[in-house]
């Protein structure tokens, strides 16, 4: 389990344009997320975790590396879509 989140972890750094932000810590929970293979990652972080630099690495880094890729939902999405 270390590697493929350590090797996801690196990955996404190096794509990160965020300086002295959160995002490691969006980064660990999208590593871990990958690496149990979850259908979904729910957010309310519109500026770090879903802003579309943050989610076009996401996905380029886990095609490149064959690692499965999370959808990525808003949590307004979701409590909409579940009326709760």
């Amino acid at each position: 389990m270390f590697f493929v989140v350590q090797t996801l972890l690196e990955r996404l750094i190096s794509f990160s344009p965020w300086d002295k932000t959160n995002i490691n810590v969006d980064f660990t929970i999208v590593a871990c997320a990958t690496f149990y293979k979850l259908d979904i990652v729910v957010s309310d972080d519109s500026k770090t975790m879903l802003s579309k630099p943050a989610l076009k690495a996401f996905k380029h880094i886990c095609v490149k590396e064959g690692f499965w890729h999370p959808n990525f939902w808003k949590y307004s999405d979701l409590r909409t879509r579940y009326g709760f």
